[in-house]
């Protein structure tokens, strides 16, 4: 079985591709990063008819291609994974709903946002704010600037204090807006000991699912779980 990828910065692809591993280890996997697809968004402010049609086309390249479904890593770009589903019968997933809805569960009167570019803010609130849990919850803002390929402890650091004053002011639930920040969530969550979401393994769950897993891989899952 054949999974996509689609990327807009190379840092969301390790997450992605860790998460993806543990929870589909039988899939071949296929990456395609567009790099210039945030910084074209930033410039624009909007998504717009031509970044909807370059995105989308890159999802079209994936599926055309054999891929059984599509994980989306960038959030900037999530809303579109429900208009490449209506294009194909494939499930194209959004990098971040799971882990919305993960955390809604909680029903958190206030949650902190955490992401490292202005951009990622706006389809996160949306997505938050539909989630019947969270549809009031006071949103903290936290943007970051994480040092250029530092993960884990070193990443957790950078973003600490920031976060912190956002616990400090009520958010009972951290959510990582970003695959690039999500080495951080073990680290930040024996630091400040509040739950902290990531998208990543959610996500791949969610497609996990809705492919329809067999009881080989729920084993598999199982078992790794098990030895990490």
């Amino acid at each position: 079985m054949r999974i996509g990828l689609v990327h807009a910065t190379p840092l969301a692809r390790g997450p992605a591709e860790r998460a993806l591993r543990e929870v589909l280890p039988e899939a071949e996997q296929w990456h395609l990063l567009d790099d210039r697809l945030l910084p074209d968004l930033q410039e624009a402010g909007t998504l717009t008819g031509r970044l909807r049609r370059r995105f989308l086309g890159l999802v079209d390249v994936l599926l055309d291609g054999g891929a059984a479904g599509v994980l989306v890593t960038c959030s900037s770009y999530s809303e579109l994974a429900d208009a490449a589903e209506l294009r194909w019968d494939a499930p194209v997933v959004r990098p971040d709903a799971e882990m919305f809805r993960a955390a809604a569960r909680g029903r958190p009167a206030a949650v902190a946002l955490v992401a490292s570019t202005e951009t990622a803010f706006a389809p996160a609130e949306a997505q938050l704010g539909a989630q019947p849990g969270t549809a009031t919850a006071v949103i903290h803002r936290v943007l970051v600037e994480p040092a250029p390929g530092a993960t884990g402890d070193v990443l957790a650091a950078g973003m600490h204090d920031q976060v912190a004053r956002a616990v400090a002011a009520g958010a009972s639930e951290i959510l990582l807006a970003q695959y690039s920040l999500a080495a951080a969530a073990g680290p930040l969550t024996e630091r400040l000991g509040v739950p902290v979401h990531e998208g990543a393994r959610a996500a791949a769950t969610e497609l996990r699912r809705r492919l329809g897993a067999t009881d080989e891989t729920d084993a598999q899952i199982i078992h790794s779980t098990k030895e990490a």
